[in-house]
């Protein structure tokens, strides 16, 4: 009797085939690990190839420090814990530092005949003190030349900062432009997106800094916003009105709200410029103004 009710459960229905596991689904079965152990591995290499990409411009403009260094106090310590003001150094005229900050703008020790050296188109260093963000700065004939080479000249997509290829290399410009990749371990500008994702950091430190062998030029930042790729904000603007039109449209666009800048004799503007997210049709852009020119040469020549 048990046999006959289990023949009869194991009874197929008339005119039904019996299941059977077909060639499809059992390779199927076996390639979706196989296919997970390749996006993996594909992955994996990626990030492989991004850190050692990283890392590599990390370490050369690292190893740039060496030229570039900021005084801190009446002592003429370094940053670095090393003495490099003007009174201790017997190199180039190129080498210039004063004790602490008594012209109302950090004093870096520059080697700048020996960045010179290093790639014939440098034009100035920037810094900005409220991100610990300072490199050098180049200039190509081709805005793409900078993209994917370092400052010494080595290929590599992390690129450097540069200065737009169009631009007056002695700041001259009303609206400088100065480009940079928005790194993932912040490097180049990939700082600059903390102005907005920290709250405060503006007004700590408002300024921007670069420096020429022979002047500093001090921007106070009035305006940082997102805006889409061959937005108006790259555009050059004409006469007084559109020097006008320019910086209301950029304070309306801005993130960031502030009165402590005078526009009223137009001072010229200085705008870095960055990518932002994954798509590359959107940039970051921050927006200062010139309220302080220095000029190192005549220091440099009074001591």
């Amino acid at each position: 009797m048990a046999d006959d009710i289990k023949n009869m459960n194991n009874k197929e229905e008339p005119g039904k085939k019996p299941r059977r596991k077909t060639k499809k689904s059992t390779v199927v079965f076996y390639m979706i690990p196989v296919i997970l152990i390749v996006i993996i591995a594909f992955f994996g290499i990626k990030f492989l190839q991004d850190y050692k990409t990283y890392q590599a411009a990390k370490d050369e403009y690292s190893a740039l420090d060496q030229y570039i260094s900021e005084t801190d106090g009446d002592d003429g310590t370094a940053d670095d814990g090393e003495a490099t003001t003007a009174g201790t150094q017997t190199g180039t005229d190129s080498e210039i530092g004063t004790e602490g900050k008594d012209n109302d703008y950090p004093h870096l020790t520059i080697d700048y005949d020996e960045l010179k050296k290093i790639n014939s188109e440098f034009v100035a260093v920037i810094y900005v003190p409220a991100l610990d963000l300072r490199y050098p700065v180049a200039q190509a004939d081709d805005n793409s030349k900078y993209l994917k080479t370092t400052f010494d000249g080595s290929y590599n997509p992390s690129g450097c900062i540069f200065l737009d290829s169009t631009a007056a290399n002695d700041f001259t410009d009303m609206n400088t432009f100065i480009f940079g990749h928005n790194m993932r371990n912040e490097t180049m500008f990939g700082s600059l997106k903390r102005f907005y994702q920290k709250d405060g950091l503006t007004d700590s430190d408002p300024y921007v800094y670069l420096y020429t062998k022979d002047k500093v030029f001090k921007y106070r930042i009035f305006s940082y916003y997102l805006a889409k790729v061959g937005s108006a904000c790259y555009d050059d603007f004409e006469g007084d009105d559109g020097y006008d039109d320019y910086v209301k449209a950029a304070q309306n666009n801005s993130m960031y709200d502030t009165d402590d800048v005078d526009f009223t004799d137009r001072p010229r503007l200085l705008t870095l410029s960055t990518c932002s997210g994954t798509t590359h049709t959107v940039r970051f852009l921050v927006h200062s103004a010139l309220v302080e020119e220095f000029d190192q040469k005549a220091e440099r020549d009074s001591k």
